[in-house]
């Protein structure tokens, strides 16, 4: 998905969001049929190498109508995205929550291949439905513009964002390969594990709708994003705990931890999709759907970056050190970055001061000599004449 999900925002302005989104979903819910019938397959070398072909497509599909879903967002909610974003974002974690359960339930009901089948045909059983409601769909107006990757990554600011992006991601990652060996130590079964994750997913799906709403009333959002960063930081450090605070690991603490971990991850991630498309439009890029797929397909793209490098990096950090001090490097990404997403606070507050003093239905300099005021306000006043007739 880091890999593909760039490539859809150049054709999704030709092609439109509705096409682009019916046919990911019907991908994705192929894909999932399909990744239930490798179970036939007998050599173990095809068995593998299918597993990556199908598990590719199905990266395809989900880039598809992530992207589009997102554009889609972006072209009917224009006032309203942080709010609407935390609300789709509740969903994925209830659909993360619930996925694990659902899925090993049938498992045992029908074996490898029932959970693949039945999720997959819902999803495909989803595409009428998703077609008759997108039928007016503003965002299926197609457009020969599309803004590039170069130019928005030019933009210091959404650089700042996407680096958030990553490190939200990466935060929660770390922890698939390592929680269950550091929990063990207290007696914690493999199984009670998944409820562990399960509670910092729950904690995510809680806060994500508030974080969407609350930023959606601010103007400048990296307040939101260096708080959540912070408290993110502050759950890494103290999940091990880190060797420089002088704690001793208890099973409270880590659960404590990882519930802060799953707010924080609320406060610092969801801010980020509309702050990325206000970084773009005010580095100059066109406020429209040109802009809206590739900053679309950036997020994306970042996201998923950070999620598979997340449990990469958390592995390795582990077999190179202890769980305390992985966590703790962890934790210092995460305080570097709070200094990066704190950068353009900083900036953002000063172009608010200047913005706040101008008067702008004034039309009138103060600047200006008494003289040119009075021949710039005849000026004016000629024009509302004008206006009127």
């Amino acid at each position: 998905m880091s890999i593909i999900a760039p490539f859809f925002p150049q054709e999704l302005p030709i092609v439109g969001v509705k096409f682009t989104f019916l046919t990911g979903v019907l991908f994705s819910g192929v894909s999932n049929i399909l990744f239930g019938l490798l179970v036939l397959v007998e050599s173990n070398v095809v068995f593998h190498v299918f597993c990556f072909v199908v598990r590719s497509f199905e990266a395809l599909g989900t880039a598809a109508f992530c992207t589009a879903s997102y554009t889609i967002i972006f072209e009917m909610f224009p006032d309203d995205v942080g709010t609407v974003f935390g609300f789709t974002e509740t969903f994925v974690g209830i659909g993360m929550c619930l996925g694990p359960v659902i899925g090993g339930g049938l498992y045992s009901l029908g074996g490898y291949g029932l959970p693949f089948y039945i999720l997959g045909s819902l999803v495909i059983v989803n595409i009428p439905v998703c077609w008759y409601v997108m039928g007016d769909l503003p965002g299926n107006n197609k457009t020969k513009k599309s803004e590039s990757y170069k130019s928005l990554l030019t933009i210091p600011s959404v650089l700042a964002v996407c680096i958030v992006i990553i490190v939200s991601s990466q935060s929660q990652g770390f922890l698939d390969p390592t929680l269950e060996p550091h929990v063990r130590q207290f007696g914690v079964k493999a199984d009670m594990v998944g409820v562990l994750f399960l509670v910092m997913s729950a904690a995510f799906v809680l806060f994500a709708p508030f974080v969407g709403w609350l930023s959606g009333k601010m103007d400048n959002k990296y307040p939101v994003m260096v708080v959540g960063l912070v408290l993110m930081t502050g759950a890494l450090l103290f999940i091990g705990p880190s060797p420089f605070l002088s704690l001793k690991s208890t099973l409270w603490l880590s659960i404590i931890s990882i519930v802060l971990l799953g707010v924080s991850s609320a406060i610092a991630y969801v801010p980020t999709f509309e702050c990325l498309l206000q970084a773009a439009v005010n580095g100059g890029l066109e406020d429209d759907m040109g802009t809206y797929s590739v900053v679309c397909g950036l997020w994306g793209a970042m996201y998923s970056l950070g999620e598979f490098t997340g449990p990469s990096l958390g592995g390795m950090l582990s077999d190179l050190l202890d769980f305390p001090l992985a966590s703790s490097v962890m934790g210092a990404c995460s305080g570097i970055t709070a200094i990066i997403a704190a950068l353009p606070w900083i900036f953002c507050k000063d172009n608010s001061k200047q913005l706040a003093t101008v008067e702008p239905d004034s039309g009138i300099s103060e600047t200006l000599t008494e003289e040119e005021n009075t021949l710039l306000q005849v000026d004016e006043d000629q024009s509302k004449n004008y206006g009127s007739i």
